[in-house]
């Protein structure tokens, strides 16, 4: 498979996804799409200060004894997430699909099927 010619992706509705999902998983690794998507992400994240939110969370989870360790309170700021008590700002996560979006458009073709 070539980064520099598009690969064909045809919605996974008409096909098995698993195989192209990873065929396409590897483009984005190889074309250096995901460090992009990543920078891009990170950016956005700090334009609404989502880290900072993370950080103060973290703090005071190790502060007040509620997690003991590094490790603990990466897990439960993880959980927090996950269960919506801390939300990551829809800006960020637009922003992160619009990177996502770029980087497939520019590594594939995708095929509309009609009336799906």
């Amino acid at each position: 498979m070539s980064v520099t010619s598009k690969t064909r992706f045809t919605p996974p509705s008409t096909a098995n996804p698993t195989p192209q999902r990873s065929d396409i998983n590897a483009l984005l690794l190889e074309s250096g799409a995901i460090s992009r998507i990543h920078a891009q992400v990170l950016h956005h994240l700090h334009t609404v200060a989502f880290p900072r939110t993370v950080h103060n969370l973290t703090l005071s989870l190790l502060r007040s004894g509620e997690c003991t360790s590094f490790p603990a309170a990466m897990e439960k700021v993880k959980q927090e997430i996950r269960e919506g008590r801390v939300k990551v700002p829809d800006e960020a996560v637009t922003e992160g699909i619009r990177a996502v979006l770029g980087a497939l458009r520019e590594l594939c073709e995708f095929e509309e099927k009609k009336g799906v």
